[in-house]
């Protein structure tokens, strides 16, 4: 079970669910939530669900961090929240099954190419339905 509280120089904060609303916000932002784990995406995304936690913007989420971070806070303590609470969200799971299942469909066979070819036919075969 994710901790359930977030504390950031020594201010508690309450650890939200990663939502739709959350992930549309990240959205905005030119993030995408399935994307977390790569090493250019991770820290903006915890950044912005600290931000999202605090009810505060990303420029002060950041400047926060960083004070956690320069007085001995451990930024990976930060990542296993955001870790976890994605895995306990209802939300991402959904979309992660529902990309799961996409891959599934994809014979690995396939080169890259192949497989883009094959993902755009879908695409264009549910903008027509």
């Amino acid at each position: 079970m994710a901790k359930e509280t977030i504390t950031i120089n020594g201010k508690v904060y309450k650890a939200k669910e990663v939502s739709f609303n959350f992930t549309c916000q990240l959205g905005l932002k030119g993030l995408a939530i399935l994307d977390y784990g790569s090493p250019a995406k991770t820290f903006p995304i915890v950044r912005e669900y600290i931000a999202f936690c605090m009810g505060a913007d990303a420029e002060y989420a950041g400047m926060e961090i960083d004070k956690h971070c320069n007085a001995g806070g451990n930024f990976n303590e930060l990542i296993d929240i955001v870790s976890e609470k994605m895995s306990e969200s209802g939300f991402f799971r959904s979309l992660n099954q529902g990309n799961e299942e996409e891959t599934a469909e994809t014979p690995a066979t396939n080169t890259e190419e192949e497989q883009t070819e094959v993902k755009k036919t879908k695409k264009k075969a549910e903008v027509t339905e």
